[in-house]
């Protein structure tokens, strides 16, 4: 298993963010007061213990006979307790005060109720007391009350909004989030029930989950004592605050491949190689970088669907026909489903294997929408083994990752179960199960595809549903399912996937970009979901023998199409700044503007709005038609029209009116967007065969007063050499003052500084190509040289001693050479 030598940085990276805030309480004096100190690791009040693992988060946990759980589960595998806090008790009621919460409990009064346990924070300078329920329903992990954000395991079918469940983050600043029945784990052994159930039938130990019953698949399992385990959230408005301490719980998210963040081409169909050969041919003609290609079910048999055989039709020598397309210069990931047929050549040697312990799927049972289907007990290690050996002659081809891209499961669940009538009365993923109590099995699934990668020496990650289960930031990047392909999708896959991130810290989700069902778009439609998946932490165009590349529509349509796709492969350093982020923080890529902007109303109610880290404001356009006009609300500071270079001040709401060849898209005063200088809109190149010693930066240094630093991670990118800290770390600062004396009116300086740490095959000198953003410019420096104002011709042919102003944009171009750990310095007036 891979060690995360990164998590120390990390967890300090939680406990510098946590501020000691006053609390407004009302606690009586107390009879006795213990000054508890901060290696005191638990108070135990009776049957009821209290771990304090931050000033916002608390552990409650009640066990008959003080029976308590120190294993760490298949959600939590971080309990900091370093925090002092100090306790006592007066009157019957048990205190236990941290520098932002007081939680109270009633002696000697049984399991936690909302009448004997309360939590008092303060939430926007108001005292709030909140009195958690624990009667969770369905897949929830909360019981919701003003939830912000929520998740849905799919959005298959739907074609506009939907009700979505609740997550973390409450208008309340508070959240309890249960963990009574999550199945006991430590990375490297095999989950296992919780101490508190009872003890299964032989008949379930013996393999047969015909035994485990549909009480037992909704929570209602047979319990041996009275148990809960819980997590008290007070974050107040401090939202970060709420997801830093959750990810702390569950640990870090994974930084994906750099390639991951690229451009990635799927469709469903049976490509042969020459439709390959001419998909990508067309890719390179446009000079449209194509990062990641998904070979879609087909490629199997003897069924299309649950196969593992290659399909010899399309792929007669799998080797030779990967080794091709890796030649390319793209990844491959190959889409999979779960379950093995009756008629696959492999099934009797895999049920002889495990002395004919296979269930035969079927309705009542595990749901298989195609029938004659074999499902496997994934919570079974005999199961898992003979499930992977299935996959090993695609691995041995050399494929790059899986798609798992089935998963229906309990009751009124929402998908093909729904839509064909049928129900599923047992945790699955749609044709394999779990049958260890308290195991989500899409979560341990997809766990357990990330982590062969890993053993593999590669970034592991798995691209599949997700039922909320709230450490799925370490394996899953979510695919939100086969939607249908209309304007109100689009909308509501705006608002999704910052909701999704709001409600789990859910760093990576993977929409249909076009939308599934719908071969042809409207040419306007099709443009806006290209420009809304460009400003997406993954672009995945896919749709079931549809039409989603340019070059498959008008020639306008193709025009904008064609550039929004090279911008995106632009953008991958950005992005993987912001996994990074995400990793270290637990702050997601995409954030409701609610998180940056929590005392702000108007940020309550723009839910189509986002913000793709804490620079950039995307509001996708989401109505027909060529020009459109739509009211953006912008926040407080100074935004600057990526396109355009217009310059909005808020707060406040503005009219915006692009074209096909525009979008929504503003950077932040002080913003920093780290790009690939170029490489891609101009040369054509992905991230796999770009040049790693050149670096873009765009800095909005357009109004006075601003003085931030961000730091820009680079590492190889592809192995897991990171995770032992083999990471190169570059501070850029910008800093701008008001210069009467300057034509703009503003002095901006755009520092590079020191850098610190490496890794392996790194270049020694680095070229950064800075595009500084300011109204004017008269006077331009780097490191001290004074540089004269030239064509772009002059400019690219003599850097070191012309810049270039794009007068349209207001945008000063600058080329700074930096060498070994040394900086740079731009300064413009």
């Amino acid at each position: 298993m891979v060690t995360y030598q990164l998590h120390r940085r990390f967890l300090a990276c939680f406990a510098a963010a946590s501020l000691t805030l006053p609390l407004l309480t009302s606690a009586p004096a107390a009879a006795h007061v213990a000054n508890t100190p901060p290696q005191q690791p638990s108070v135990v009040d009776g049957n009821a213990r209290f771990q304090v693992l931050s000033p916002t988060l608390i552990r409650v946990e009640y066990a008959d006979g003080q029976r308590f759980e120190d294993d760490t589960t298949i959600n939590v595998q971080h309990r900091p307790r370093t925090t002092p806090y100090t306790t006592w008790v007066a009157n019957g009621i048990r205190y236990l005060k941290t520098g932002r919460m007081l939680l109270t409990y009633q002696q000697k009064s049984g399991q936690f109720t909302p009448h004997n346990l309360s939590l008092t924070l303060t939430t926007g300078g108001r005292r709030t007391v909140a009195h958690p329920s624990w009667h969770l329903t369905g897949d929830n992990l909360v019981v919701p009350h003003h939830q912000l954000g929520g998740w849905q395991r799919d959005l298959r079918a739907n074609m506009g909004p939907i009700p979505l469940k609740p997550g973390l983050l409450s208008r309340d600043g508070w959240q309890l989030v249960v963990d009574t029945d999550t199945a006991l784990w430590t990375p490297g052994s095999w989950p296992r029930a919780r101490k508190h159930f009872a003890k299964q039938s032989t008949a379930v130990e013996a393999g047969n989950p015909r035994a485990f019953t549909e009480a037992q698949a909704t929570r209602q399992l047979p319990r041996r004592y009275s148990y809960q385990d819980g997590y008290l959230f007070g974050y107040g408005l401090n939202y970060k605050q709420g997801l830093r301490d959750l990810a702390t719980l569950t640990g870090p998210s994974p930084v994906l491949p750099e390639w991951a963040f690229g451009n990635w081409y799927s469709n469903y169909s049976a490509f042969t190689r020459q439709d390959y050969r001419r998909i990508l041919g067309t890719y390179r003609r446009y000079g449209v970088p194509l990062s990641v290609l998904i070979v879609d079910t087909d490629f199997k048999s003897p069924s299309h669907w649950n196969g593992w055989n290659w399909n010899k039709e399309l792929w007669p020598h799998p080797a030779q026909e990967v080794s091709w397309l890796h030649s390319l210069g793209v990844k491959l990931g190959f889409n999979i489903h779960d379950g093995i047929n009756h008629d696959d050549p492999k099934l009797p040697g895999v049920q002889q294997r495990l002395h004919n312990r296979l269930i035969p799927n079927g309705r009542g049972h595990w749901w298989d929408p195609l029938g004659f289907t074999w499902a496997m007990d994934v919570s079974k290690p005999s199961h898992v083994r003979e499930f992977f050996n299935l996959h090993k002659d695609f691995e041995a081809a050399g494929m790059d990752f899986f798609w798992l891209d089935y998963g229906c499961g309990i009751p009124l669940e929402e998908g093909l179960p729904t839509e064909k009538g049928y129900e599923n009365t047992l945790p699955s993923t749609g044709v394999n199960g779990v049958t260890i109590p308290g195991l989500n099995a899409e979560q341990w699934q997809s766990s357990l595809y990330a982590q062969r990668l890993r053993d593999k020496g590669k970034r592991g990650f798995m691209l599949a549903r997700q039922r909320g289960q709230w450490a799925e930031r370490r394996n899953n990047v979510h695919f939100t399912g086969d939607t249908w392909a209309s304007w109100t999708t689009l909308r509501f896959e705006s608002e999704f996937t910052a909701a999704e991130a709001a409600a789990l810290g859910l760093p990576y989700v993977s929409h249909d970009i076009g939308g599934h069902k719908g071969k042809v778009l409207p040419a306007d439609l099709y443009v806006r979901w290209t420009q809304f998946g460009v400003f997406q932490p993954i672009n995945r165009p896919h749709g079931d023998h549809a039409a989603r590349l340019p070059w498959e529509y008008s020639p306008q349509a193709r025009q904008a199409g064609v550039a929004f796709l090279k911008l995106r492969e632009e953008l991958v350093p950005y992005l993987y700044d912001l996994a990074w982020e995400a990793h270290l923080t637990g702050i997601p890529m995409v954030r409701p503007l609610y998180l940056e902007f929590p005392q702000d109303p108007a940020a309550y109610t723009h839910l189509d709005q986002y913000l793709l880290g804490e620079d950039v404001l995307v509001a996708p356009v989401s109505v027909p038609g060529k020009h459109t006009t739509q009211q953006v609300y912008f926040p407080s500071g100074r935004w600057v029209d990526y396109f355009t270079g217009t310059i909005y001040q808020g707060p406040g709401a503005h009219w915006v009116t692009t074209t096909w060849d525009t979008m929504p898209v503003f950077l932040r005063e002080g913003g920093m967007l780290r790009t690939l200088g170029g490489q891609a809109s101009q040369g054509g190149k992905n991230w796999l065969r770009s040049d790693k010693s050149i670096v873009g930066v765009r800095v909005n240094a357009s109004a006075p007063g601003v003085n931030r630093e961000v730091v820009h991670y680079q590492d190889d990118g592809q192995s897991l050499a990171y995770t032992r800290g083999q990471v190169l770390r570059t501070p850029l600062r910008v800093v701008t003052v008001r210069n009467t004396q300057a034509p703009s009116g503003v002095s901006a300086e755009f520092r590079i500084g020191a850098a610190t740490g490496g890794y392996q095959g790194m270049p020694s000198r680095f070229m950064y190509r800075v595009e500084l953003q300011v109204p004017k410019a008269s006077s331009v420096r780097v490191n001290g040289r004074v540089l004269r104002r030239g064509s772009p011709q002059q400019y690219q042919q003599d850097p070191a001693h012309y810049y270039w102003y794009d007068a349209l944009q207001g945008v000063v171009h600058v080329q700074v050479p930096v060498t070994g750990p040394g900086g740079g310095l731009v300064q413009v007036s």
